[in-house]
């Protein structure tokens, strides 16, 4: 079992992103098909609001994740088990492509120049991070991360 307090965070932050994700297409379609018109209170609490929330909770998310496995060496333990969990790809500076470690997770959505959201297929919707190009240090460009696996990750934590 892990730290109680850290997993109830890691959940809570979870939740709210789900919530986001999975709310998001579902207000789109409901400002186009039911409510039309110029509506931007409406449009503040059913779009910005969420989005600000999440982006937070994604964060506080990651950093949670990278605090457990500093503690608990997840990402070592999910390595020698050959969980089958793929958490998404990374793009190199040199265009290769990786496959994302839960450690690579967290250090991309916390390192990150910015990320986006993208929700146009919710059975694979993403996170995109960008790294800071001008940075010499990162050898980066771009990292996929699967919410699903994400969640489905998270959601094991007890």
């Amino acid at each position: 079992m892990f730290p109680l307090a850290l997993v109830n965070l890691i959940h809570k932050n979870l939740s709210t992103v789900l919530q986001f994700v999975y709310s998001r297409n579902e207000f789109i379609e409901l400002r186009q098909v039911n409510i039309v018109g110029n509506w931007p209170q409406l449009d503040e609490v059913l779009f910005n609001e969420p989005e600000k929330k999440a982006n937070r909770a994604i964060v506080e998310l990651a950093l949670h994740l990278r605090i457990l496995d500093d503690d608990q060496k997840l990402n070592d333990y999910i390595n020698k088990t050959n969980s089958g969990i793929i958490f998404g790809t990374v793009i190199k500076k040199t265009r290769e492509t990786e496959k994302l470690t839960l450690r690579d997770v967290s250090n991309k959505i916390i390192h990150c120049k910015k990320f986006d959201w993208d929700l146009t297929n919710q059975k694979d919707s993403k996170i995109i991070c960008y790294s800071d190009n001008n940075d010499e240090k990162s050898n980066w460009v771009r990292a996929d991360i699967n919410i699903t696996a994400l969640a489905a990750f998270c959601g094991m934590l007890r």
